[in-house]
């Protein structure tokens, strides 16, 4: 059995969870036993789940959580035009992401499931595709804005533009929900937890995963593009490094004769390599040196 806090502390109200039982009687026993035990207490109400309820509740609930992802995963496809399907593709992954992680960690904590866990679960797939679209919109301004840059460099620049409002966002967040998790009682502590639950996965899938995944079928979208602006930066790239061969050359050239130039007392010798220098590598026939 599990007991729990129920309604406002100060009223002592408790709700008691039990698993199925065939005894029609649990009632008036556990009455019994609040009057044996010199507790004056009062059975209010009592309710039972069946098995074809339960089901019922079960099947609802995955239902809205799978119509929620497909309803936002359309809605992002037909507001982001061309970039909308990866956009809307990897907001559905980060969305499952986040919906197993809370489920996982809902079963961990061992927390019932009703209609207040359900709606913490749906409330956190609302919040956290949010931070998702803020990040998608900045990729679509950084590709009509770079639009001879690279995929790589036009996610990277979106992501780091929006990281700081992503965490500022995240934890402005967390912070009252943490205190309702504190201080607002057993009823909504299970919400509370899920929601920070949410938060975290959220953030981590809006940074890690959903932006990967849209990265992904943009390039397989853009791939002569992306092939255009390889073979640019290979050109570029090979003509830094001639660059970068000839001034070397050129330094070398120039630090023989350089060295004599030290020498005041050889003239002679000065007088030889400079002509030598000069003719092969400037094409001076006759250098004039006084």
């Amino acid at each position: 059995a599990k007991v729990r806090s129920y309604g406002d502390q100060a009223k002592n109200m408790y709700q008691i969870s039990l698993k199925k039982t065939d005894d029609a009687t649990v009632k008036d026993r556990l009455q019994k036993a609040l009057d044996d035990a010199g507790q004056k207490a009062q059975i209010i109400a009592s309710d039972e789940v069946g098995p074809t309820i339960g089901k019922e509740l079960r099947f609802n609930a995955i239902l809205s959580i799978i119509l929620s992802w497909i309803a936002i995963c359309l809605y992002i496809w037909f507001r982001f035009g061309k970039l909308g399907l990866g956009f809307g593709v990897g907001a559905l992954v980060g969305l499952i992401h986040d919906t197993i992680i809370s489920i996982g960690f809902i079963s961990l904590m061992g927390l019932s499931v009703d209609g207040a866990l359900i709606a913490s679960v749906l409330t956190l797939i609302g919040y956290t595709i949010n931070d998702k679209i803020v990040v998608f919109d900045r990729i679509r301004e950084n590709s009509s804005i770079m639009k001879d840059e690279h995929p790589d460099k036009i996610f990277n620049v979106a992501l780091s533009q929006t990281l700081g409002r992503t965490l500022i966002t995240s934890l402005t967040t967390l912070f009252p929900v943490v205190a309702l998790f504190i201080f607002g009682g057993s009823n909504i502590q299970g919400f509370a937890f899920v929601i920070i639950v949410g938060i975290v996965a959220g953030t981590i899938s809006t940074l890690f995963l959903a932006s990967t995944i849209a990265l992904a079928f943009e390039k397989s979208a853009s791939k002569e593009k992306i092939k255009k602006l390889d073979a640019i930066k290979e050109k570029e790239e090979r003509k830094a490094k001639e660059r970068y061969a000839g001034q070397r050359i050129a330094r070398s050239r120039f630090a023989i004769p350089s060295l004599f130039l030290f020498f005041p007392a050889n003239e002679l010798l000065q007088v030889f390599v400079l002509q030598f220098f000069f003719r092969h590598n400037h094409d001076v026939r006759n250098p004039i040196i006084s």
